[in-house]
């Protein structure tokens, strides 16, 4: 009986440690995204998710911009680089691309893209990664 009592009290006590270190994993996850892909959209802003600037890193913006026939845009469109609902960077993609690196405070930062009335789709994002990349 005490034998089977012992083994109840072991199982229960690693599903407790289990399901308490998946939260973790997730917590500390989500609380250090290094990278953010601007998602599909037919607004004339599109929005980033927010992404971890480390120090000694920099923040990283690609920008693509394709027209219908999916050749690059000749259009000009604005973007801006936000930290707590903050603007602290603003940047113009002209001929449809830019790379750009950005040092800047420790924080997190989100990506704003405006492209006005033009109908373009854009593709590209933000990474505070030393190798960044995007689909």
């Amino acid at each position: 009986m005490k034998l089977m009592r012992m083994i109840q009290l072991l199982v229960v006590g690693w599903v407790l440690l289990g399901s308490l270190t998946s939260e973790r994993a997730v917590s500390s996850q989500a609380a250090t995204r290094l990278t953010s892909s601007l998602q599909s959209s037919q607004n004339a802003t599109q929005t980033t998710r927010r992404v971890t600037v480390r120090h000694h890193r920099k923040l990283h913006v690609v920008l693509t911009a394709y027209q219908a026939d999916m050749q690059p845009s000749r259009y000009h469109f604005h973007y801006g680089i936000y930290r707590s609902g903050q603007l602290v960077k603003r940047g113009v993609v002209t001929n449809g691309h830019t790379v750009q690196s950005y040092q800047l405070r420790p924080g997190k930062y989100s990506l704003r893209v405006s492209h006005g009335s033009h109908q373009v789709t854009l593709t590209g994002g933000i990474s505070s990664s030393n190798t960044p990349h995007f689909v």
